[in-house]
């Protein structure tokens, strides 16, 4: 039966009619549903059920703290999911570290992390080439030992160890570029006599935007050839990122790759250190962008288009309760949390980014323009649960961006027939991560849609659960 809608005939009802529909309409404008039928300035993301893309790693989910353990802190590290955490270890002083014994602050740190399940990444700060390099080897070697017995008390190994840090613009290096390479080649060799089976990684160089992108990119390409000529010990190549222009990651990740493939080296890259630069970074200052949804979009998405560039490991700088800068009053910018440790929005960011790992099979995505807005997506084992996160990023205005206020997410190649959805959010009005839809959907041939509106910064986690 063909439903007709009958207009007024009179010309004053007919206007009251309209006015009426018209008042609604605008009303109903300011209520847009989560999922939704509106079409604004739309991106198209598909994520393909058949197709695989890697795999979600825990290391993933790294930060690096400061040098005070703070039990507290590290308890929070493991709410948020982090499972890897990187400490700091003096190669120039011994007011941070003395082997052997290693010093109590140092071990308490280490044996809590371990505690709560999460590895530990070692990273050995050095300024200057060692006056005597036989007495650094003898160092290096008791040093790393001292560290691999500690982790025998909790049953396990080192497993990742790195040498310096930016070295290539001469500001935390005092020495020659060659002179950090022959330190660097020494400590290396000793490490693997201690244990072969450790992971050496590089020094972890500067951002590649940084007004001396030539130089950083010659370090590196020196680095890479020097340690194929040497044949230096080396796991892994690693880099820093502290730019808003979060393609920039992607590119140099695989920038990176391709230095050690030309040169015969097919090894993984990692990041070591990541967040967002504003203003003067290194004075302690605080800045209210590390408080926002903006800054875990940036986050979000630094790691997303890492792991899609194909890198193995993401250490953010700053994790929970260990601030670069403790006598700040207001506490440092790079911490998850505030100083009384409540979670800042890149604390729920992170937390539900480790949810990737009960469904760590990647699946291809494509339509996300890994600049304004970028997408992750993975199912687990079985195949019965996928998990998709979409970043709508905006960026500062210094950067040069398209930007969406509004998506559609389609899903193909699915061998059921229906299945449940729930999405959850992080906006500028919600920072902590919240439900905002939970319904039943129907999956027609393979294929399910859905439209969803998004206003910047946002950051989107849908969970499907499948049925046949």
């Amino acid at each position: 039966m063909k439903y007709e809608r009958k207009f007024p005939l009179k010309n004053k009802s007919f206007i009251r009619y309209i006015i009426i529909v018209v008042f609604i309409c605008f009303v109903l404008s300011y209520s847009v549903p989560a999922f939704s039928s509106e079409k604004e300035k739309t991106a198209s993301i598909t994520v393909d059920y058949k197709v695989n893309a890697g795999k979600f790693y825990s290391t993933y989910l790294g930060a690096g703290t400061g040098p005070f353990p703070d039990d507290k802190g590290i308890d929070l590290n493991k709410k948020a999911g982090l499972s890897l955490i990187g400490v700091v270890v003096s190669a120039n002083s011994e007011n941070c570290f003395i082997p052997p014994p290693v010093k109590k602050s140092l071990t308490g740190q280490v044996l809590e992390i371990r505690k709560k399940g999460m590895e530990v990444v070692y990273i050995f700060s050095a300024g200057k080439k060692p006056a005597d390099m036989k007495k650094f080897e003898t160092w290096a070697k008791d040093t790393v030992t001292a560290l691999d017995n500690l982790e025998k008390n909790c049953k396990s190994r080192i497993k990742y160890v790195q040498f310096g840090n930016v070295p290539d613009l001469g500001i935390t290096w005092k020495g020659s570029d060659d002179e950090f390479f022959d330190t660097f080649d020494a400590f290396a060799r000793a490490v693997k006599s201690v244990n072969k089976d450790i992971k050496v990684m590089a020094p972890g160089t500067s951002s590649i935007t940084e007004k001396d992108s030539d130089k950083i990119r010659q370090f590196n390409k020196t680095f890479i050839s020097l340690v194929k000529t040497k044949k230096t010990p080396l796991d892994m190549f690693t880099f820093h990122f502290l730019d808003f222009d979060i393609y920039e990651v992607y590119n140099e990740t695989r920038r990176l790759k391709t230095y050690l493939k030309e040169n015969g080296m097919n090894l993984p890259v990692g990041l070591v250190q990541y967040n967002a630069k504003p203003g003067d970074l290194w004075s302690g200052s605080y800045d209210p962008v590390f408080d926002t949804t903006l800054l875990a979009c940036h986050n979000t998405a630094v790691v997303i288009n890492l792991i899609k560039a194909g890198g193995i490991l993401a250490l953010r700088w700053g994790d929970c309760l260990n601030p670069c800068n403790p006598g700040n009053e207001k506490g440092h910018d790079f911490p998850m949390t505030d100083p009384q440790g409540n979670p800042k929005p890149v604390y729920e960011a992170i937390r539900g980014l480790s949810r990737f790992l009960t469904t760590p099979i990647l699946l291809s995505v494509a339509g996300d323009d890994k600049t304004a807005i970028t997408a992750l997506a993975g199912k687990s084992a079985d195949g019965k649960k996928l998990l998709i996160c979409v970043v709508n990023y905006s960026p500062p205005q210094e950067v040069s961006t398209p930007s969406y206020t509004y998506y559609t997410l389609t899903v193909k190649n699915l061998p059921f027939r229906t299945g449940s959805i729930r999405l959850y959010s992080i906006t500028d009005k919600k920072t902590e991560m919240s439900l905002y839809d939970n319904r039943v959907v129907e999956i027609k041939k393979g294929l399910l849609k859905i439209g969803i509106s998004s206003i910047p910064p946002r950051i989107d986690f849908i969970a499907l659960d499948l049925f046949d």
